[in-house]
């Protein structure tokens, strides 16, 4: 037990202190040993030598008395890191100068003075064919015109649809959206949503900019609209605007009506002197037809559409189902697929 008599306390200071002054004294002893045989061993080459016996240790130091703080003292600073070297100063050139010395760009190597092309932006280039980069300008003059001026909104959208129905169509987008953003359902893969998304990429990559997607699948969805209104190219609509109503015809089981109803418009637009007609027309043209259809008619082309979107959903789902690669759960679909199918054909039919 540690005595609080100053005396004693006196003493075990010089107790510590001679114990530090032996333990370093000793350490020294060792280097110069240690140096005296590395300089005896390069002098003149001889037989190897046995081991000189280890010198015995001091006695260890009290824990947190000044020999040991010392000699941590003394550890720290061999382990700390050496200053780095300054940078060697820049060769000069034939011409006696470094390339600092050049103005901005001049007199540097390839490698310094551009720097290395964005892996993506090498992607579109090297991947897209070359007419569709003209696509891609022509998309893009139409998103920049948008956005700084509302007025031109639609004049001629039918000329940008067509550009991006290309662009869809052509599916060497959907090889370079897989490799930025891949998707484990193959059915997915060529999505209009999918599109979009890849459009908006692809025009930033190039610095430009993409419509919205909402507006993206209206165009789209114009272009066959288009086509169906003036099959044979008799006055045809050049707007996304002009079309957007005959949307509701096909949504609703009377896409067979569109060129009607256009016809419709356009007769009625020229009655009061205009050459084509506008959305104005064909929106009225649109609600007249709605009005002339027959209950009966409405009622039952109201079920063959439900039918038909739960058809479409169903299939959806089933390739999902199928892209999961879930044998046990492909295996079970399949199985009450075939037990619905024999339920359903012993039920009376009404």
């Amino acid at each position: 037990m540690t005595s609080d008599d100053p005396q004693d306390i006196a003493a075990e200071v010089a107790r510590s202190e001679a114990q530090e002054l032996a333990f370093h004294e000793d350490e020294a002893k060792r280097d110069a040993d240690a140096a005296a045989q590395a300089a005896e061993a390069s002098q003149a080459p001889a037989a190897p030598a046995d081991k000189p016996a280890k010198a015995p240790a001091a006695p260890r130091a009290p824990k947190g008395s000044p020999a040991k703080k010392a000699a941590a003292r003394k550890t720290t600073a061999r382990k700390a890191p050496a200053k780095k070297a300054a940078p060697p100063a820049p060769k000069p050139d034939a011409d006696g100068k470094s390339f600092s010395e050049y103005p901005e760009g001049e007199g540097k190597p390839a490698e310094e003075a551009e720097a290395p092309a964005d892996p993506k932006q090498l992607m579109l280039t090297d991947a897209l064919p070359a007419e569709m980069g003209d696509l891609l300008d022509a998309v893009a003059d139409y998103a920049e015109q948008v956005e700084g001026a509302g007025e031109i909104e639609d004049k001629n959208t039918l000329s940008v649809g067509r550009a991006l129905t290309k662009l869809y169509e052509n599916r060497a987008w959907v090889a370079i959206w897989n490799q930025v953003k891949p998707t484990r359902q193959a059915t997915t893969a060529d999505s209009q949503n999918r599109f979009a998304a890849w459009l908006t990429w692809a025009e930033a990559q190039r610095k430009r900019k993409a419509p919205d997607r909402s507006r993206t699948y209206r165009l789209i969805a114009a272009v066959p609209l288009a086509s169906e209104a003036s099959p044979t190219g008799d006055n045809p609509p050049t707007t996304e605007g002009q079309v957007r109503p005959l949307n509701w015809l096909r949504k609703n089981g009377f896409a067979d009506s569109v060129a009607k109803v256009w016809d419709s418009a356009v007769q009625a637009a020229k009655t009061r002197g205009a050459e084509t007609a506008s959305p104005a027309d064909v929106e009225t043209a649109v609600v007249a037809f709605r009005k002339a259809i027959p209950k009966e008619l409405r009622a039952a082309t109201k079920r063959a559409v439900s039918a038909t979107s739960k058809r479409d959903r169903a299939e959806k789902a089933v390739r999902a189902l199928f892209d999961t690669k879930g044998k046990d759960e492909i295996l079970k679909f399949d199985t009450w697929y075939q037990t619905y199918r024999k339920t359903q054909s012993k039920q009376p039919k009404s």
